[in-house]
C-alpha cells in the first residue's frame, strides 16, 4: 500500500466502517418501506451498530499495532456483511434444498472466515481504499435512496376507499342524536371454550359479568383471517380481502422464522388504524375518531394516544445467526419475553391508561378504538395485574411454558375491561361498546403446521375469539351467533345510520406461517354461515 498518514488512514477506514455499519440499517427500511415502523429507532439500533464496533475497531488497534486502519477497518466490515446476511443462507439453503437449518451456522462460520480473509488480502491492494470506499457508499446510498422514493410515491397516493360497495339507502333516515362507539381489541384472546379445552383456565366469571352489563357474548364467534393486520383491516373495510400476496421474496423457510408478522403490508396497517370504510362512514357522519394502542398515530385520527410497537429489535436480529443460535440453544437461554419498558419508556399502553387519556364527553359523537397488546405477549402483568419483576423466559409467546404466564394476563385484563366498561358506562349511557379479539392464539402450533394437517383442535384455537357486543337495545336483535368480524362492523355501522348492508357469508380463511395461497386467497376456508 502507498504511504499514508496515520490520522488519514484511520479517516478513511472510518468512513468505509461507518458506511458498511449503516448499510443493513439503510436496507432494512427499503426492504421493509411498505411496513410501518418508526424511523428514529433503526437509526438508534444503527447508531449503535457502528459504536459497537467503533469500539472494536479500536481494542483491534491497538492489540495489532502494525496492521493499519484500513485493514483493521476491512475486516470488520467483511464480518458486518456476513452477519447481516445469515438470512439469505437461509434462503440459499431452502432454495438449494440441501442446507439445513442446523448446519447453517456452520456454514455461516465458514463463509464469514473466507470472507474476512479475502478482505485481510484485498486490503493490501494499492487501491484498496478508492474501491472500498466507492463499494460502500453504493451499499448505503442505493437502499436509502429506494426508501425515500418509495416513500414520497406513497405520500402522493390517496388509499382512502371512495365508497362503502353494497349498500342500499337509509331505511327509515339517520337519527339526530347519534351514540359514542367504543371498540376494545384485546390481541390474541381465545374464546372461553378453548380456554378451558388449552389452557385449562375457565373464563366464566368474565363472561357472566358481561352478560349482567347487557353485553351478547357470542359462543360461536370466529376470526375471518389469522393475524392482527389480515384480520382487523378485513373487520374495518367490512370485506374479505380480494388478493393476498406473500411477502415479496420470501420463502416459506424465512415465512416460518418471520412468524405472526411476516407478513404486514403497510396498506393494510393503514386500513386497520384508521383509512377504512368504517372510519370514513362515521366521519360523514360527524364523527371524531380516538385512537389509542399499539400502533402509530396517523392523519385519519382526531384524536391519538398511542406507541408504536417495538418488534424492530427481533426483525433486525432475524438477519444475523442469533435467532437460530438461540433456538438451538433453547435450554440454556432463551427470549426474556417480560420486558415492559424500553430505556424506561413503557412498551405498551394499557386500557387504564388509554381510560384516563381519552378526550371528554365534550367531542361527541365519538368513535374510540382501542388496541391492546394484552393478553398477548411480553408477559408484563401477574392476574391481580401487579408487574411481574422477574424474568420470564420462555421459546415463544405461545408455547406451554408461557401458559401461566398468558392466562395471568388474561385475568388482569378481564379486570381492566369491567373496570373500563363501567367507567363508559357512568359517563356514557347508550354507548355502544364491543370487546373483540383479531385472532386466537398458536399453542397447538397451527402456525407451523401445514393447512391440511390441520386438526379440528388447531383451528379453534387460532380462529375462535372472544366477541362481547352491546348496541343501542333496537339492533340487538342483529347480533346472531354465527358472526364474524367482517359483518359485525356492518351490524354496528347500520345501527348508527340506518342503511342496510347485506351480510356476507361469514368465513374464516385459514392462514399458517407459510401462507398457502391459491390465486391470491389462502387453500382453505371454513363457512360458518353461508348466506344472508
Amino acid at each position: 500500500m502507498p504511504n499514508i498518514s496515520p490520522a488519514n488512514d484511520t479517516i478513511k477506514a472510518l468512513m468505509v466502517l461507518l458506511l458498511v455499519a449503516a448499510w443493513p440499517f439503510a436496507n432494512f427500511m427499503y426492504v421493509n418501506a411498505d411496513v410501518a415502523f418508526e424511523f428514529w429507532h433503526v437509526v438508534g439500533y444503527g447508531a449503535g451498530t457502528f459504536v459497537f464496533f467503533l469500539a472494536v475497531f479500536s481494542a483491534v488497534k491497538l492489540i495489532f499495532r502494525r496492521k493499519t486502519s484500513l485493514h483493521i477497518s476491512l475486516i470488520l466490515c467483511a464480518f458486518i456483511i456476513a452477519l447481516f446476511n445469515f438470512d439469505n443462507i437461509l434462503l440459499l439453503g431452502e432454495e438449494a434444498g440441501n442446507i439445513r437449518q442446523r448446519y447453517s451456522g456452520l456454514v455461516w462460520v465458514v463463509l464469514t472466515i473466507l470472507l474476512m480473509w479475502a478482505a485481510s488480502r484485498f486490503a493490501n491492494l494499492s487501491k484498496a481504499w478508492a474501491i472500498s470506499v466507492t463499494a460502500a457508499a453504493v451499499m448505503f446510498v442505493v437502499p436509502t435512496v429506494g426508501y425515500v422514493v418509495q416513500e414520497l410515491a406513497y405520500a402522493s397516493q390517496s388509499a382512502a376507499p371512495s365508497s362503502e360497495p353494497g349498500i342500499s339507502k337509509p331505511l327509515a333516515g339517520v337519527p339526530e342524536v347519534r351514540p359514542n362507539i367504543y371498540i376494545i381489541v384485546p390481541d390474541s384472546y381465545p374464546r372461553a371454550d378453548v380456554l378451558r379445552s388449552v389452557y385449562g383456565f375457565d373464563n366464566s366469571k368474565f363472561e357472566a359479568q358481561l352478560r349482567a352489563r347487557g353485553f351478547k357474548v357470542s359462543d360461536k364467534s370466529y376470526a375471518n383471517y389469522y393475524t392482527t393486520f389480515l384480520s382487523m383491516s378485513s373487520m374495518f373495510n367490512m370485506e374479505y380481502h380480494d388478493k393476498i400476496m406473500r411477502p415479496e421474496g420470501a420463502t416459506a423457510n424465512m415465512l416460518e422464522t418471520l412468524g405472526a408478522f411476516g407478513y404486514s403490508e403497510k396498506k393494510h396497517e393503514n386500513v386497520t388504524i384508521g383509512n377504512s370504510n368504517f372510519v370514513n362512514a362515521l366521519k360523514s357522519y360527524g364523527y371524531k375518531y380516538v385512537f389509542s394502542g399499539v400502533f402509530h398515530c396517523d392523519d385519519s385520527m382526531d384524536y391519538c394516544f398511542a406507541r408504536s410497537w417495538i418488534f424492530i429489535p427481533q426483525n433486525l436480529s432475524l438477519l444475523t445467526p442469533f435467532d437460530v443460535i438461540r433456538s438451538f440453544a433453547k435450554w440454556h437461554f432463551n427470549w426474556d419475553i417480560s420486558v415492559p419498558a424500553l430505556m424506561g419508556t413503557p412498551l405498551y399502553l394499557e386500557l387504564p391508561e388509554i381510560m384516563a387519556s381519552r378526550p371528554g364527553m365534550e367531542i361527541s359523537p365519538f368513535y374510540m378504538y382501542a388496541h391492546l397488546m394484552l393478553p398477548h405477549a411480553p408477559y408484563r402483568f401477574h392476574a391481580d395485574c401487579s408487574e411481574i419483576k422477574e424474568e420470564v423466559f420462555v421459546r415463544d409467546a405461545f408455547v406451554k411454558d408461557a401458559i401461566p404466564y398468558f392466562t395471568g394476563q388474561v385475568e388482569c385484563l378481564n379486570s381492566q375491561v369491567i373496570a373500563a366498561i363501567d367507567e363508559i358506562e357512568a359517563q356514557d349511557p347508550g354507548a355502544n361498546i364491543i370487546v373483540q379479539a383479531d385472532t386466537g392464539t398458536i399453542v397447538l402450533d397451527a402456525f407451523h403446521t401445514p393447512i391440511a394437517e390441520w386438526r379440528d383442535e388447531q383451528f379453534e384455537e387460532a380462529y375462535a375469539i372472544l366477541s362481547a357486543v352491546k348496541l343501542s337495545d333496537s339492533c340487538m336483535d342483529d347480533i346472531y351467533d354465527s358472526y364474524t368480524p367482517v359483518n359485525l362492523t356492518r351490524i354496528v355501522l347500520t345501527c348508527i345510520d340506518g342503511v342496510e348492508r347485506p351480510r356476507l357469508p361469514d368465513i374464516s380463511y385459514m392462514v399458517n406461517g407459510t401462507w398457502e395461497l391459491e390465486d391470491g386467497q389462502p387453500i382453505g376456508k371454513v363457512v360458518h354461515r353461508d348466506g344472508p
